[in-house]
Protein backbone atom coordinates (compact mmCIF):
# COMPACT_ATOMS: atom_id res chain seq x y z
CA UNK A 1 0.00 0.00 0.00
CA UNK A 2 1.26 3.46 -0.86
CA UNK A 3 0.88 6.22 1.69
CA UNK A 4 0.39 9.86 0.82
CA UNK A 5 1.21 12.02 3.82
CA UNK A 6 0.43 15.73 3.92
CA UNK A 7 3.53 17.82 3.33
CA UNK A 8 4.11 19.88 6.46
CA UNK A 9 6.62 22.43 7.66
CA UNK A 10 7.12 23.43 11.28
CA UNK A 11 8.22 27.01 11.88
CA UNK A 12 8.99 29.03 14.99
CA UNK A 13 6.95 32.24 14.84
CA UNK A 14 7.76 34.61 17.68
CA UNK A 15 4.58 36.64 17.16
CA UNK A 16 2.53 33.49 17.75
CA UNK A 17 4.52 32.33 20.75
CA UNK A 18 6.43 29.42 19.29
CA UNK A 19 6.24 26.57 16.86
CA UNK A 20 3.46 26.32 14.31
CA UNK A 21 2.91 23.68 11.66
CA UNK A 22 1.82 24.72 8.18
CA UNK A 23 0.72 22.45 5.34
CA UNK A 24 1.14 22.67 1.60
CA UNK A 25 -1.55 24.51 -0.39
CA UNK A 26 -4.68 22.53 -1.18
CA UNK A 27 -6.08 21.88 -4.64
CA UNK A 28 -9.04 24.10 -3.73
CA UNK A 29 -6.64 26.99 -3.10
CA UNK A 30 -5.00 26.48 -6.49
CA UNK A 31 -8.40 26.45 -8.19
CA UNK A 32 -9.42 29.69 -6.46
CA UNK A 33 -6.11 31.31 -7.49
CA UNK A 34 -6.66 30.22 -11.09
CA UNK A 35 -10.18 31.67 -11.07
CA UNK A 36 -9.00 35.00 -9.65
CA UNK A 37 -5.30 35.90 -9.67
CA UNK A 38 -5.95 38.52 -6.97
CA UNK A 39 -6.94 35.71 -4.58
CA UNK A 40 -3.31 34.56 -4.38
CA UNK A 41 -2.13 36.62 -1.40
CA UNK A 42 -0.03 35.88 1.67
CA UNK A 43 -3.17 36.19 3.84
CA UNK A 44 -5.25 33.71 1.85
CA UNK A 45 -2.30 31.36 1.35
CA UNK A 46 -1.31 31.22 5.00
CA UNK A 47 -4.89 30.73 6.14
CA UNK A 48 -5.15 27.87 3.63
CA UNK A 49 -1.88 26.48 5.03
CA UNK A 50 -3.24 26.35 8.57
CA UNK A 51 -3.12 29.75 10.26
CA UNK A 52 -6.27 31.30 11.62
CA UNK A 53 -7.20 34.81 10.59
CA UNK A 54 -6.39 35.98 14.14
CA UNK A 55 -2.93 34.40 13.93
CA UNK A 56 -2.30 35.97 10.52
CA UNK A 57 -3.26 39.40 11.90
CA UNK A 58 -0.48 39.11 14.52
CA UNK A 59 2.24 38.68 11.90
CA UNK A 60 4.47 41.45 10.69
CA UNK A 61 4.32 42.07 6.95
CA UNK A 62 7.81 40.73 6.23
CA UNK A 63 7.20 37.64 8.38
CA UNK A 64 3.94 36.95 6.51
CA UNK A 65 5.71 37.19 3.15
CA UNK A 66 8.58 34.98 4.30
CA UNK A 67 6.16 32.33 5.63
CA UNK A 68 4.10 32.50 2.45
CA UNK A 69 7.25 31.90 0.39
CA UNK A 70 8.12 28.90 2.58
CA UNK A 71 4.68 27.38 1.90
CA UNK A 72 5.10 28.06 -1.84
CA UNK A 73 8.45 26.24 -1.73
CA UNK A 74 6.88 23.36 0.22
CA UNK A 75 4.04 23.05 -2.30
CA UNK A 76 6.02 23.70 -5.47
CA UNK A 77 9.68 22.81 -4.85
CA UNK A 78 12.07 24.97 -6.92
CA UNK A 79 9.25 26.84 -8.72
CA UNK A 80 10.15 30.29 -7.34
CA UNK A 81 13.83 29.79 -8.22
CA UNK A 82 13.01 28.59 -11.74
CA UNK A 83 10.72 31.59 -12.29
CA UNK A 84 13.38 34.01 -11.04
CA UNK A 85 15.99 32.36 -13.27
CA UNK A 86 13.70 32.85 -16.29
CA UNK A 87 13.09 36.48 -15.35
CA UNK A 88 16.82 37.10 -14.88
CA UNK A 89 17.58 35.48 -18.26
CA UNK A 90 14.85 37.52 -19.97
CA UNK A 91 13.00 34.34 -20.94
CA UNK A 92 9.80 34.93 -18.95
CA UNK A 93 6.68 36.23 -20.65
CA UNK A 94 3.44 37.00 -18.85
CA UNK A 95 0.69 34.56 -19.83
CA UNK A 96 -1.76 35.86 -22.41
CA UNK A 97 -5.45 36.24 -21.61
CA UNK A 98 -6.13 33.12 -23.70
CA UNK A 99 -3.56 31.13 -21.70
CA UNK A 100 -5.07 32.35 -18.43
CA UNK A 101 -8.56 31.33 -19.57
CA UNK A 102 -7.28 27.90 -20.69
CA UNK A 103 -5.64 27.42 -17.28
CA UNK A 104 -8.96 28.16 -15.59
CA UNK A 105 -10.63 25.45 -17.67
CA UNK A 106 -8.00 22.91 -16.59
CA UNK A 107 -8.48 23.62 -12.88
Amino acid sequence: MKKFPINLITVDIEALGGETTLSEFTQAYRVECNKDRKYDTPRNGLINAGLTEEEFNLLGEQVAIALYNEVIDLTYPNARKELQDKIDAGEYEEPTEDEVEESKKNS
